[in-house]
């Protein structure tokens, strides 16, 4: 387990963040006015090396998306050793999956380095969504990543994990793929 911290308070975000995450691909096809209009809505916190953002089986209240700096997403295997499956970096989205399959985190991200993190409520994100609704094949391009992850991470190590508890990981990992594509909150 990772050492759980208090980020530091909320605030607006500034005129860096919301020019760099034009280039995100989530951003990318929105007007300008657009960006800055969610990125309001959402906290802007900054988080210290090492803390924690959430743990894998926490409720999923929230989406993230990385403003600045890294972030290490892991998966801790039935032996309680943990490994990495992905770095997020400035535009990525943590917590898609799970939010969208309404279950608990399935993974766990830690700050690797000082860390800026726009924060959505599952609400708000879904909110956003319907706003936007360009922005589904972002969020599919994401889930997709999350479901690729544990699998390509994991290659090299399979000579020395058993078979059974690889596969139960990275289904523990994906979540719950017929809630991911068919997303009932989504309709709403």
């Amino acid at each position: 387990m990772h050492k759980i911290g208090s980020p530091l308070a909320a605030r607006a975000p500034r005129l860096s963040e919301i020019l760099t995450l034009r280039k995100t691909p989530i951003f990318s096809d929105l007007p300008e006015e657009a960006v800055r209009d969610t990125l309001m809505r959402c906290a802007v916190r900054s988080y210290a090396e090492g803390l924690s953002i959430f743990n894998e089986g926490e409720p999923a209240a929230h989406v993230f998306l990385v403003l600045a700096g890294n972030a290490s997403v892991n998966v801790c295997d039935a032996r309680g050793r943990w490994w990495r499956v992905h770095m997020a970096s400035p535009g990525d989205l943590l917590g898609v999956s799970a939010a969208i399959s309404g279950g608990p985190y399935r993974l766990s991200a830690v700050c690797e380095s000082p860390l800026t993190l726009g924060i959505f409520h599952c609400d708000d994100f879904f909110a956003f969504l319907r706003r936007f609704p360009q922005a589904y094949f972002h969020v599919a391009e994401c889930l997709s990543k999350d479901l690729a992850a544990p699998t390509t991470a994991w290659r090299p190590l399979a000579s020395s994990l058993d078979p059974l508890e690889v596969r139960r990981s990275v289904w523990r990992a994906a979540g719950d793929l017929e809630n991911c594509l068919c997303p009932r909150q989504l309709e709403a």
